[in-house]
């Protein structure tokens, strides 16, 4: 990550953060008290935060008691709606989709995929991915790139079949020198 990425992920942080211990403190009460998960909480202190700021301080307390009881059975998604139109408008012509994600599943490209589905032809890579704490090395990033764009297979081990199953030593030691 550069230092723009890294300032702008703080950036983020913080004003999440801000916005829960000043505006939304009911919702830090249940995220501290483990009745709320941190997706939730930074879904709604992103949605109440921010885009809200001018919006005063009673009329968020009154939605922020609405959508609190009722967060851990509402999707995530619900609390803030995934960018189905922007993603359309955005990869209409774009050839290559490549969607690094911190998860074993890959959640968010199936997510892009279906919005796009019908709006765009290009070909989208979902991943490369990683899991349980790890760093994402930009080396994994810019080869899958490098493989969408040059059809050759991607150099980097799979992160999932180094964690599971039968393990090639020989494709962990070129993993290991390529991170």
């Amino acid at each position: 990550m550069g230092g723009d990425a890294r300032s702008s992920a703080a950036t983020n942080l913080w004003e999440v953060s801000t916005t829960l211990l000043r505006r939304l403190q009911s919702t830090w009460v249940a995220l501290a008290d483990g009745q709320l998960d941190w997706p939730r909480a930074r879904a709604i202190a992103a949605e109440l935060g921010w885009p809200a700021r001018e919006v005063p301080d009673a009329v968020v307390h009154l939605v922020e008691a609405e959508v609190l009881p009722r967060a851990m059975e509402i999707k995530v998604r619900s609390l803030r709606p995934f960018p189905t139109q922007e993603l359309r408008q955005l990869c209409s012509k774009v050839k290559l989709i490549v969607v690094p994600e911190f998860n074993y599943v890959g959640w968010l490209a199936k997510e892009v995929a279906t919005a796009i589905y019908g709006y765009s032809k290009a070909k989208i890579i979902g991943g490369p991915r990683v899991y349980g704490g790890q760093s994402m090395p930009v080396e994994l990033i810019v080869d899958e790139v490098e493989s969408g764009l040059t059809g050759k297979k991607s150099t980097n081990v799979a992160m999932s079949s180094i964690m599971g199953g039968a393990v090639n030593p020989d494709e962990v030691a070129h993993f290991m020198r390529s991170i």
